[in-house]
């Protein structure tokens, strides 16, 4: 049977039994008794080695039957819970995730894995001669499976399929606590069995099952010519199932349909029999809650709802020209449609900010020992929800400040006690939403950064001259580590590499129109935020009119307007400049800023107040034009890179407008006055 269909699917899943096993193995490494954790680990292991194996990943399923057997034994209570266990524990899922991606990208696998299951048995073989870790054996003992409440008409059944060289099989199933989609599970076990015989009712009914009315367990009634080890075996294959129990029933006189079943102690919560035989229509439902859509669908469908918003803009316009009620009313309904329309099509593209932050735990934990550095990490606001094609923007520079924070951002134990630390470092990662925007912030309890080593360091190598030096506020100067090639790092470490990169972080960030800011203080930590908009697709701005074009300012960047005489204008070093409520604010001629016909202004001069990070300015345009939707559109690769601009979209009108990109414009007016 060809499964290559399946290969999303499997690859999705496998990702996230990968995930768990690392997850429960950080813990595992701080509470090396939780037999809650073991047993944890040894299901995802087991389900991953039966996935690989029906998709005919061999190599996959062999490496992962080697993490079994040892993780088998750590349960059994064979093997001790020691430190090296777990480190190689650790090189195995590091190898696993390597050679999945092989097999997901090319079918093949190309990475040795002899050498960690070698290891893997070495670990097995020298943990049992050593006797054990003394945890308690589980006894087997005798414990009812529910009942299935047979009927005459059911023990009949029973009696035909005997005859007829069948084995009635009553199949416990239990799912992992607070698994997620209960009916979907339910339903694979359904589908599994039907292709191993005849399913003939179940407990609870399929309509309770379809309506996730049980706990953690229901039973089905089997007619097989397999054994009951072939259909365990099937059945533990399936992802989230953490124990079968499989009962032939006997049906002499004098006996109820309770047959008695040796399997490991485990407390159970048996579910209410019902007496509904589960049918193709009920069991059908139960896909009806979720359904898995290819990302390349939902990037079509926000397209073409991105056009809709245009088409909407433009029929409104030309609704302020009809008189006719009843059209002016069925063009208000469209609209409204349309902005439902529109925000559902956005919240498909959001997805919680855990799928990036999930892997930092495994990241900080290697880079502490690495380091030299006892490191706690501590995450905070992961459902946070954020744009799908930011989400895949944003792991590499968060994984620099990670880098740095351990690196460079926390002191050596002997001086963190020095200066009344506990010695263990914290590292806060930490999302959350403020207004239309959502904030990551990655924060240390460390050394902090010396701004006047920044100083020193920055006239040394030519970034500035010793006057700006001594002109610069501490977070003027703390934004140097953003410009390109500038560190403070005398030696290169395997940990943070060659000290080049917080440019290439803010450089990821203004890509996707968001900002990096940095806060810091000596001795007591740093503090960098990312600050992101919700989504790239379609944003509110600011239409103003500058010359003879239209250009949008995105609403986030805009912090007043407001009009201003040209007798409040006053020249400081050159610079044209305002005060408003006692700050001098820099202000500049949009028109000539991006080289249109500069306008002639008669009276009052209208400006836009625009702020980025730490930057901000007042933009003279010749007209405010109003607040608008706008969908963004790239501009095309033949144009080039556009300093200041950062994409065009089409108007109601049918005209284009340029998009300004504000953080661009404000860090090239800083670096030109410095």
């Amino acid at each position: 049977m060809d499964f290559s269909e399946y290969k999303d699917v499997f690859a999705a899943e496998a990702r996230e039994y990968i995930q768990s096993l690392n997850e429960n193995l950080l813990e595992f490494e701080q509470t090396p008794g939780d037999e809650g954790l073991i047993a944890e680990m040894f299901r995802a292991a087991h389900s991953l080695k039966g996935m690989a194996g029906t998709m005919g990943y061999t190599q996959v399923a062999d490496l992962t039957h080697h993490m079994e057997n040892l993780l088998d034994a750590l349960r059994q209570g064979e093997v001790a819970a020691t430190g090296d266990l777990i480190n190689i524990l650790f090189d195995a899922v590091d190898l696993l995730e390597i050679v999945l991606e092989e097999v997901i990208s090319t079918d093949h696998v190309y990475t040795d894995t002899s050498q960690v299951k070698e290891a893997l048995a070495l670990v097995l073989e020298s943990n049992s001669q050593d006797g054990g870790s003394g945890f308690a054996q589980k006894a087997a003992i005798k414990l009812e499976a529910p009942a299935l409440g047979l009927n005459e008409y059911d023990r009949e059944l029973i009696k035909e399929a005997v005859a007829m060289d069948y084995t009635p099989l009553a199949v416990t199933v239990v799912l992992r606590d607070n698994v997620l989609m209960k009916s979907v599970r339910a339903y694979t076990v359904f589908q599994v069995l039907e292709k191993l015989g005849t399913v003939v009712k179940s407990v609870p009914s399929a309509q309770d099952l379809d309506d996730e009315r049980f706990d953690d367990r229901f039973t089905v009634l089997l007619f097989t010519r397999h054994s009951s080890n072939r259909v365990e075996d099937e059945v533990l294959n399936i992802p989230e199932i953490v124990q079968v129990i499989v009962g032939e029933l006997g049906l002499e006189e004098g006996e109820g349909a309770r047959p008695a079943i040796s399997i490991e102690s485990r407390e159970t919560a048996r579910p209410s029999p019902g007496d509904r035989r589960p049918r193709n229509g009920s069991r059908g439902r139960v896909l009806e809650k979720f359904v898995r859509v290819e990302t390349e669908r939902l990037d079509e469908l926000n397209n073409l709802v991105g056009e809709l918003v245009i088409s909407r803009t433009q029929v409104t316009e030309m609704a302020k020209h009809l008189e006719e009620s009843h059209a002016k009313a069925a063009i208000a309904q469209l609209d409204r449609v349309t902005t439902e329309l529109q925000y559902a099509a956005m919240k498909l593209r959001m997805v919680p900010v855990k799928q990036v932050f999930d892997r930092f735990p495994r990241m900080v934990r290697d880079l502490a020992k690495t380091a030299g550095k006892e490191v706690q990490l501590k995450v905070v606001g992961e459902e946070t929800e954020l744009d799908r094609s930011l989400m895949n923007q944003i792991g590499d520079p968060l994984v620099h400040l990670i880098r740095n924070a351990v690196d460079h951002g926390l002191e050596e134990e002997h001086l963190r006690r020095q200066a009344g630390k506990p010695a263990a470092g914290l590292i806060r990662l930490e999302a959350r939403h403020e207004g239309s925007h959502v904030v990551i912030e990655v924060a240390d309890d460390g050394r902090g950064i010396d701004a006047e080593k920044i100083k020193n360091k920055a006239v040394e190598i030519g970034f500035i001259s010793r006057e700006q030096a001594a002109k610069m506020t501490p977070q003027e100067a703390q934004a140097l580590i953003f410009e390109p090639g500038f560190s403070t790092t005398d030696e290169v470490t395997d940990v943070s590499g060659r000290g080049v990169g917080m440019d290439a972080v803010k450089a990821a960030l203004e890509n996707m129109n968001g900002s990096v800011d940095i806060r810091s203080e000596l001795g007591r930590g740093t503090s960098v935020s990312l600050r992101l908009p919700l989504t790239l697709a379609i944003i509110k701005a600011l239409l103003v009119k500058v010359g003879s074009e239209t250009c949008a300012i995105p609403i986030q960047s805009v912090r007043e307007n407001l009009r201003v005489t040209p007798k409040a204008i006053k020249t400081i070093h050159g610079e044209r400049v305002i005060t408003l409520r006692n700050e001098v604010l820099p202000i500049l001629d949009l028109s000539s800023l991006l080289g249109f016909e500069a306008p002639s202004h008669d009276g009052d001069l209208p400006v836009i107040v625009v702020e980025a990070g730490p930057n901000k300015a007042g933009f003279i345009v010749e007209e405010l034009l109003g607040q608008q939707e706008v969908v963004i559109k790239s501009l095309s690769t033949m144009l080039g890179d556009i300093k200041g601009v950062a994409g065009a979209t089409v108007l109601g009108d049918g005209t284009v407008a340029l998009i300004l990109d504000v953080s661009a414009v404000l860090d090239e007016l800083s670096a030109e006055s410095r």
